[in-house]
């Protein structure tokens, strides 16, 4: 059974919507950190979870949401870059499956510091998750950098995408693996780069439905 163009070009899509979630994601769980880091005293950083209550709730959902965003986006790369057997774009299916897991156990660290509203005397406990927070968004640094590389060196090696763009991602697992903060962004270009060529070579692809014609 073969999928309809129409449905590819709504799996496309979702390469462009993971993006900006995840970039939406992140700067609400990251707003209720103004003024506080992993040097802060654990009482300034149990009073800024507190008040940020809300945006570390919305801002892990949304992470969350981005994640299964990225599964379907992957899955889709993972044939429109290359045949069945081509290696390269299964290493990259499995480096986005490494990072959506990822993503979802980042938001899941995320929900848990919106989710106490008093921390009594055991501040403590509000800094430990600060730490994990933080820490675990260097976790995603294997699993990006092989879904980048991946899906890029099946996409020169079968050129199904423009050349500069097969470089870019290749750049882009490069730099997540030395300087990683950078890395992500353009990787996050790279995707919504990707992604916006193939939702406008899959809709190109739809045939136009034939007009009615009255046979009376």
């Amino acid at each position: 059974m073969k999928v309809s163009r129409t449905w590819n070009a709504t799996a496309a899509v979702t390469g462009v919507l993971f993006a900006l979630m995840l970039i939406f994601g992140t700067i609400a769980a990251m707003a209720p950190y103004d003024g506080i880091d992993v040097t802060s005293s654990s009482q300034d950083v149990a009073r800024a979870l507190i008040a940020g209550s809300d945006n570390l709730v919305t801002g892990g959902y949304v992470l969350m949401m981005s994640a299964l965003l990225l599964i379907i986006f992957s899955g889709y790369l993972r044939h429109a870059l290359g045949p069945a057997d081509a290696w390269p774009a299964t290493v990259g299916l499995g480096g986005g499956l490494v990072t959506a897991a990822t993503v979802t156990v980042i938001g899941l660290l995320v929900i848990s510091q919106g989710q106490i509203l008093d921390y009594g005397s055991d501040t403590a406990t509000a800094k430990t998750l600060l730490v994990l927070s933080w820490v675990s968004v260097s976790v995603a640094v294997p699993g990006l950098a092989s879904f980048a590389g991946g899906m890029s060196l099946a996409s020169l090696s079968f050129a199904t995408l423009p050349r500069w763009v097969g470089w870019l991602g290749m750049a882009a697992a490069v730099l997540v693996l030395t300087l990683w903060v950078l890395g992500i962004l353009v990787t996050l270009a790279w995707i919504a780069t990707v992604s916006g060529i193939l939702v406008l070579r899959e809709a190109r692809a739809i045939e136009p439905a034939e007009p009615d014609t009255d046979d009376g």
